[in-house]
């Protein structure tokens, strides 16, 4: 499977924090830092890696009951993912 460029250039080209400072998430929890250093330390937590790896584990499992064949495919999808980006 390979990664369609509109895919690559739409992840490359995100704004990423356009919604920093909104307090109006209501779809989920978000924690506010009170500065730049404070959210270094936070994503650099080891609480945080777990956090990535358990959504992680979620997007696989939910391939893999749901899409099959993709599921097929996600190691490699993730690996192109990380190249690339």
């Amino acid at each position: 499977m390979e990664l369609k460029q509109d895919i690559i250039e739409k992840m490359v080209n995100c704004n990423w924090f356009e919604n920093c400072g909104n307090r109006k998430f209501d779809r989920f929890e978000v924690v506010f830092m009170k500065d730049r250093q404070e959210a270094v330390e936070r994503i650099s937590s080891l609480k945080w890696e777990r956090v990535c790896l358990q959504k992680n584990n979620d997007v696989t499992v939910y391939l893999h009951k749901n899409y099959t064949e993709q599921y097929q495919k996600w190691n490699h999808v993730v690996d192109e993912i990380s190249r690339v980006i």
